[in-house]
């Protein structure tokens, strides 16, 4: 055996070693040093109201505590794309290679992964293996790209050092494997070409858990202070990539310590043009926007044009209200929408290019209403009367307002089943969902079904209506603070009014959930709520907030 076979075999062994210690303690919910206590029952907490326990975070209570980050993440399919891109110059966006990787979890709350909830898979590291295999010979060969910082790394060590130091520093995100960079440094001679030395480093720094890990669970890692942890979580939430050189900097010299600093690289990096994946990684993800996608497929009324057109209205709003500075609450509450030509013809509008329109039929009102919203919200089918007010609400109460009314029971799949016999034999399924008002599911139900109902007048795939089976639909309700409402309209307009539907506090929750890549739970809304928030402030302003918080650094 040669020496560039025996390395390459000593350092792969070493590689699978670590792999296979990632993946079975992920798949165990790996945790260290962890405050976390899973077993840890709630349900006697909440705010009660009307007789009704709303399960709000207990932030009075004298143990209130703070669940650490303590769960591996595997990153997302999105995230490493992009950081792949953004590091080597590479578009691996329609290779089968990317397209056979693991698929990623995706959470109610917006993550495209969670340590808690992966699966992991044996041929996982194949996968992995033959997509970075086929990358490192790519780049090579294509010897152009922003990682070439140099070019005569055919003939001198110095600019080899300076390729194979930098792609670890950024694929590791600051936090380099020293031990595998100098085994590779130190081998140069080993390897029968400079083309093999590259691949081979390329192909070892990306399959390395450094890179296919956020690491930021292991606590008291040298590796993951402060700065540096902000650098990550920035880069993560706002570009859905790893730190460029700029960010790893900024952490280096502690700048992201310094307020003022970490503000201005905030507006930054908002106004790169990175920030334009926030929409399609975050807001998707937030909105459902891929459960959307395949309601609208189900259907089989809509051409291609018109479904992207419906999945990209939501995000077009959301990038409105952030370019132009409005206030934050204007997704909830905003009476306009961002209209191209098949918007349009579907609301019955006039139209030339891409505009703002306030909607003449005055039937929706902010995101959370648009087609695509209320598809995303809906249950998976192909038909629109199929639609579940109590699934509805649940969903919205728990990804807006942050209030879910957990546990759900465990025979869920019994009840769902009952639910829709129940629905065939009554007038409407407003009659058929009132005797569960009361009893042992009233608890839940009252919080969940007037806001479900209050959607009825949307079928599955976000259409309005007025009746459905002959029978008139009655949006009509009262929420459990005593709140009522006539339609949709006014119920958003009461969660906006109320200080226990928080919809700002809510997306911050979930903005800094995505930033750390772990679904936090009800209590750690004590930490979020630490976070100046207000109603009228701008979503720029919100995520500098954020950034700044205590909690961000945690």
């Amino acid at each position: 055996m040669n020496l560039e076979k025996k390395l390459t075999k000593i350092v792969c062994l070493a590689f699978l070693t670590s792999m296979l210690f990632f993946y079975n303690n992920c798949t165990q919910g790996f945790k260290s040093n962890s405050t976390i206590d899973l077993t840890r029952d709630f349900s006697s907490e909440g705010t009660l109201i009307n007789g009704v326990l709303i399960k709000t975070a207990n932030c009075s209570a004298a143990d209130a505590y703070e669940a650490k980050n303590s769960v591996l993440t595997r990153i997302s399919k999105n995230f490493l794309k992009y950081s792949v891109f953004d590091i080597t110059g590479v578009n691996i966006q329609t290779w089968e290679e990317y397209e056979l990787l693991p698929a990623d979890f995706k959470s109610i709350k917006g993550l495209s992964n969670d340590g808690r909830m992966q699966s992991h898979q044996s041929s996982d590291i194949n996968d992995y293996r033959n997509l970075f295999s086929k990358l490192s010979k790519t780049l090579v060969s294509k010897k152009t790209g922003p990682f070439f910082s140099c070019t005569d790394w055919g003939t001198s060590n110095d600019c080899m050092d300076e390729l194979i130091e930098g792609v670890f520093q950024l694929a590791h995100r600051g936090a380099p494997n020293f031990e595998l960079l100098a085994a590779i440094k130190g081998n140069y001679n080993a390897f029968t070409s400079r083309e093999k030395v590259l691949e081979f480093a390329v192909f070892s720094v990306f399959m390395a858990p450094e890179f296919l890990y956020h690491l930021e669970g292991l606590q008291n890692s040298e590796s993951h202070e402060k700065s540096l942890l902000i650098a990550n979580r920035l880069a993560s939430l706002l570009w859905s990539t790893s730190p460029d050189k700029k960010l790893l900097s900024l952490a280096k010299d502690k700048s992201l310590l310094d307020q003022s600093q970490l503000a201005e690289q905030v507006r930054e990096m908002i106004d790169d043009d990175r920030f334009s994946r926030f929409y399609d990684t975050f807001v998707g993800g937030w909105l459902s926007l891929n459960n959307a996608k395949q309601n609208f497929e189900n259907e089989g009324k809509k051409n291609v044009s018109l479904i992207n057109s419906l999945i990209n209205e939501p995000k077009q709003v959301f990038k409105y209200i952030v370019e132009n500075d409005l206030p934050i609450n204007d997704l909830l509450i905003g009476n306009y929408t961002i209209l191209d030509d098949n918007l349009a013809n579907y609301y019955g509008l006039t139209n030339s290019g891409l505009n703002t329109k306030s909607l003449s039929d005055k039937n929706r009102i902010g995101i959370l209403m648009t087609p695509a919203s209320i598809a995303g919200n809906s249950v998976t089918t192909s038909v629109a009367s199929d639609t579940s007010p109590t699934h509805r609400g649940y969903n919205i109460l728990k990804k807006y307002f942050c209030l879910p009314p957990d546990p759900l029971p465990a025979n869920l799949q019994d009840v769902v089943g009952d639910l829709k016999e129940s629905f065939a034999q009554h007038s409407s399924k407003k009659a058929a969902l009132a005797g569960l008002q009361f009893g042992t599911c009233g608890g839940c139900h009252k919080q969940t079904d007037p806001v479900g109902l209050a959607l009825e007048n949307f079928d599955s795939f976000g259409h309005f209506r007025t009746s459905e089976n002959g029978a008139t639909i009655d949006p009509s309700g009262k929420l459990v603070t005593g709140a009522q409402f006539q339609d949709a309209i006014g119920m958003m307009l009461q969660f906006d009014r109320s200080d226990i539907y928080d919809f700002e506090n809510c997306l911050t929750h979930s903005l800094v959930s995505y930033a750390k890549k772990i679904t936090l739970n009800r209590n750690n809304l004590c930490l979020t709520k630490e976070v100046p928030v207000t109603k009228s402030m701008s979503f720029t302003s919100l995520l500098t907030e954020i950034a700044l918080s205590d909690d961000f650094s945690r």
